[in-house]
């Protein structure tokens, strides 16, 4: 019960905020009646993902860095979760409420084929040349190709934004995202932390100029590889003489990464924990620049649509990738638990909630009733 109401409450506000931001919409009665279908994992974070799981997903990491920093770590970690166990309560209504209601959600067989499901969906480009597409709406082709294709589906929900103020576009969608700028602040105090017990010390000043150059140059790299990609599928003749050296190039930027972690772990120039924080600091605020771009698309501070900069895309991308593996890993991992599978279906579909909803229906159609004969 406790989940349900956070997760009501969520939805609540995220209606509201909709409705400020993209206008009002009215609900539309369908006449389908209950519903008990199972929800795919591509849908289920197509429907959650910016209303609930993005902040669940931030709580996670906010409380995981206060735990890190805090006192209570060296201490008493019993202390942290006595008073924080309210926020972590709330962290999993968001996360994993929509799992824990839908019908078979736990089962071991359609978990693992919804998570094949969302890594193709998640990987897939729109094909808008298709015949079978011809002969649809614009919004039914557009619907289908959300369900097909992440790009298609991000496309339509970020550019919903674009066609706000930017007054509205500032107050209410980019001033909420600057929480993300506390989560930079944390992982680089963390970072200058530790790397008290190293050769090379630093501040948190040093952590924070650092990680913003890193962040520069990490999607510099992105968008030149991403541009290069795009250009070689354009020229499918090129594309074919090109791939050796596009494996080759990947495999020496990848080789060089895990070369440098490697050496900074081995000469103790820096601790792993302040390269790991350092790597989530510039994510961090990597993540942030597009957010802002995004936020700024077609105005006079980025003119282009952010959208279909191919480094904006590969960001949210992996953003979004990261996420779902975050909220995907434990219901995988419950899936695994044959008797947590029966137990969701004990606990859904047993004979009081079956009679209440009999009862509900009844006394719907008496009302129904009055009111035809007022």
């Amino acid at each position: 019960g406790i989940f349900f109401y956070a997760f009501q409450v969520a939805t609540k506000a995220s209606a509201f905020h909709s409705t400020i931001v993209y206008g009002k919409a009215s609900y539309q009665a369908t006449g389908r009646g209950f519903d008990i279908k199972h929800a795919s994992l591509a849908s289920t974070f197509q429907r959650y993902w910016y209303s609930h799981f993005c902040l669940g997903v931030e709580l996670v990491l906010a409380l995981s860095v206060y735990f890190a920093g805090s006192s209570f770590r060296d201490h008493n970690p019993a202390r942290y979760f006595r008073h924080e166990i309210i926020p972590w309560f709330f962290v999993v209504a968001l996360l994993w409420t929509p799992f824990l209601f839908n019908p078979e959600g736990f089962d071991y067989l359609r978990v693992v084929r919804g998570l094949g499901d969302w890594y193709q969906w998640l990987a897939a480009r729109p094909n808008f040349d298709r015949p079978a597409l011809q002969s649809l709406s614009a919004k039914q082709k557009d619907d289908k190709l959300q369900a097909e294709s992440w790009e298609h589906w991000w496309r339509l929900t970020e550019r919903a934004a674009q066609t706000r103020p930017i007054a509205t576009r500032v107050w209410l969608l980019l001033l909420p995202r600057c929480r993300r700028l506390l989560l930079f602040w944390g992982f680089a105090q963390l970072s200058a932390s530790a790397s008290s017990s190293a050769l090379f010390k630093y501040d948190a000043s040093v952590a924070i100029l650092v990680s913003l150059l890193l962040a520069v140059v990490l999607l510099a790299a992105i968008h030149y590889a991403s541009f290069r990609n795009d250009q070689d599928d354009d020229d499918q003749v090129g594309s074919l003489h090109d791939a050796p050296r596009r494996r080759l190039r990947r495999f020496v930027a990848g080789a060089l990464a895990v070369g440098a972690f490697g050496l900074t772990l081995l000469f103790k120039v820096f601790t792993p924990t302040a390269v790991v924080t350092l790597a989530l600091a510039t994510m961090t605020i990597a993540y942030c620049i597009v957010d802002a771009l995004l936020v700024f698309s077609q105005t006079r501070v980025f003119p282009k649509d952010a959208t279909g900069v191919p480094m904006v895309r590969k960001v949210a991308q992996a953003a979004h990738f990261l996420g779902g593996t975050l909220i995907f890993c434990p219901v995988v991992i419950t899936a695994f638990l044959p008797w947590f599978a029966d137990l969701q279906a004990r606990c859904l579909w047993n004979v009081e909630f079956s009679s209440r909803l009999d009862v509900a229906k009844v006394f719907a159609r008496q009302q129904a009733r009055r009111k035809q004969a007022l």
